[in-house]
């Protein structure tokens, strides 16, 4: 009994599930209940987003993603899009699934939003880069959106943050 309370307080401690944010912090998400066990847990709006028709969001699972999970993910229209490393992955999934909608046989343990902080380049650190600053204040800085983002929805994603945003010459989103 002793050695089985030893490795439940072991896995439920562990750094196993801990992974670095912008700025070196370092984070270890709870684990989850996925599948119809939740169906009445309340929604977490950090995990929808209804403007657009995809979200992307961290899975982190109990241990390396497998081929086998991604396709039952797939089921589901959840895309793998990269690792992120310690067991957690970016997915592309349609906006409107919660935890709830997804299996719990897949293996996931938890699932959470990426904080804007984390979609930064770390490349220049917590400042705006001074190529990037133009002599009365504005700054220009190109934006990158994963594949599945549809061209309207990048425009519309750029406005929101921006006070001045415009279209690059070249037209392309």
């Amino acid at each position: 009994m002793l050695c089985v309370s030893i490795t439940g307080a072991e896995e439920n401690n562990s750094d196993k599930y801990s992974f670095e944010r912008y700025g070196g912090e370092e984070f270890t998400p709870q684990p989850m209940e996925f599948g119809e066990n939740i169906k009445s847990q309340e929604k977490d709006d950090s995990l929808s987003i209804s403007t657009t028709e995809r979200k992307h969001v961290y899975l982190q699972f109990y241990d390396i993603l497998t081929e086998e999970q991604k396709q039952t993910l797939g089921q589901y229209d959840v895309e793998f899009i990269k690792s992120s490393g310690a067991y957690t992955y970016i997915f592309s999934m349609p906006a409107d699934i919660t935890p709830a909608d997804l299996p719990a046989e897949s293996g996931l343990r938890w699932m959470g939003p990426i904080p804007v902080e984390n979609k930064y380049d770390r490349t220049y650190g917590p400042d705006v880069p001074a190529w990037a600053r133009a002599e009365n204040g504005n700054v220009k800085l190109g934006i990158i959106f994963y594949e599945d983002v549809a061209p309207k929805d990048s425009e519309s994603i750029a406005k929101k943050y921006s006070h001045n945003f415009s279209t690059p010459q070249n037209g392309r989103p």
